[in-house]
């Protein structure tokens, strides 16, 4: 069906199909033919992903001097087309090495986040969706959390999985700690961004990065992407610990870009602590049939209790608001 699709649409003739992932996002496949090799990512529309935007997002990009995704016309002219029910998209292939977590040297982080600065830079006048915003923490509050966790806990312990019991009852236990925390979005510094920028989402091709993987680009408080990003690719935060001194040093890379003011940064870190607490993985993980989509959740909310656990002291020691 694939081979097919590619020589009616593209007319590329496929020498190789292959599967290279699949996620929640979707799936990629990487396509060889006699001459260069493409990737073809199939992903389904919704509020998170927004694969119609990605080949205009990394156009803009590319002509800002950023690198990212080269991506192909359909003999129509059009860059995004469907397939079986999801939107396809096809770009030339980045030959590179991937980047596993907390993974990468101080330099290159801190690299990564003055590109994060150029990015919201080139996008700033481009008409993206609203990622995390106000409300969301209308309605994730630690209470709704609560619930969730609750419900979750009562399948795990159906399924006698000691290790997301015991995930969950920390959860638990440091839901109240967060009561009082409340965020202004109207004070946040908002940016079109990247929207799930992590090491996940780099190549590297000697000391030059590209930047993969637009498909869930939107508008959010820029504090919450960098947090995020300093969590999965800092050496520090390995074992899931906040190095407040070391995520200072990096913000300024940051910051001698785009500008932050105060009230963001009293609240970077804690508005991702929020997030990821109030946000229960485990339900998805549970309640998901798919063994591949399963394995990905589960991922997620391991990362994000490692964190959580390794600053559970943190948390119930911040100052409310």
């Amino acid at each position: 069906m694939i081979r097919a699709f590619l020589l009616d649409k593209y007319g590329i003739s496929a020498l190789d199909i292959r599967q290279m992932t699949t996620g929640a996002g979707g799936t990629t496949y990487r396509v060889c033919t006699s001459e260069k090799s493409y990737v073809l990512k199939l992903a389904k529309e919704d509020a998170m992903n927004h694969p119609r935007l990605e080949p205009t997002v990394c156009a803009v990009l590319r002509s800002n001097g950023i690198n990212t995704l080269c991506f192909v016309p359909s003999k129509d002219g059009e860059y995004s087309t469907l397939l079986d029910g999801y939107i396809a998209n096809l770009y030339e292939y980045v030959e590179g090495d991937t980047v596993a977590h907390n993974s990468l040297s101080a330099e290159k982080v801190d690299e990564c986040a003055a590109l994060l600065a150029k990015i919201n830079v080139a996008l700033q006048n481009m008409d993206l969706p609203m990622g995390l915003s106000q409300g969301f923490f209308d309605f994730m509050t630690p209470d709704r959390a609560l619930q969730s966790y609750l419900q979750s806990l009562e399948k795990a312990r159906e399924i006698k999985d000691a290790e997301i019991i015991r995930s969950i009852e920390n959860r638990i236990e440091l839901l109240p700690y967060i009561h009082g925390w409340q965020f202004d979005c109207a004070k946040l510094t908002f940016c079109n961004s990247h929207g799930d920028y992590t090491n996940n989402q780099l190549i590297l091709q000697g000391e030059c990065v590209h930047i993969i993987d637009f498909t869930c680009c939107c508008r959010q408080p820029v504090v919450w992407e960098l947090t995020r990003f300093f969590f999965h690719a800092d050496k520090t935060a390995k074992d899931g610990a906040f190095d407040e001194k070391r995520y200072r040093e990096y913000l300024r890379n940051y910051t001698s870009i785009v500008r932050l003011t105060d009230y963001d940064l009293d609240n970077a870190y804690k508005l991702y602590f929020y997030q990821i607490l109030v946000c229960d993985y485990y339900s998805q993980y549970l309640a998901e049939k798919d063994d591949i989509k399963k394995k990905d959740y589960l991922t997620q909310a391991n990362f994000a209790s490692k964190i959580l656990n390794a600053n559970s002291e943190l948390i119930k020691n911040a100052q409310k608001g």
